[in-house]
């Protein structure tokens, strides 16, 4: 039985070794830059710019999320805006408040 539990204890500590994982993980060290210049072409794929609409200023945004024609944002004093893909046709949804049709808080990255 001692030896079981032995073997049992061995082969967990064992197996928690992580000699086989690579860590995939980027470091991004901004002293490091050369000219305080970052290309974002070295740490994605594909990037999309959209500039916003600047109907109404935008201050704090807490989340983003996007959808098929359209991306949300949950910002601090505003509360839900919708631009269209473009950025263009700003609208307001609710309003921040603890009253009817009002809310608190929104984390678009619940929906």
């Amino acid at each position: 039985m001692k030896f079981k539990s032995f073997l049992l204890i061995y082969i967990v500590i064992s197996s928690c070794t992580s000699d086989h994982i690579t860590n995939s993980l980027m470091i991004i060290d901004p002293p490091s830059f050369v000219g305080n210049e970052f290309k974002l072409s070295e740490i994605s794929d594909a990037i999309n710019y959209i500039p916003l609409d600047n109907k109404f200023p935008i201050g704090i945004i807490y989340s983003v999320k996007f959808t098929g024609n359209s991306v949300f944002l949950s910002a601090k004093d505003l509360g839900v805006i919708r631009f269209n893909r473009e950025g263009k046709e700003p609208q307001i949804y609710g309003a921040v408040g603890r009253g009817p049709e009002e809310y608190v808080y929104c984390n678009c990255r619940d929906w």
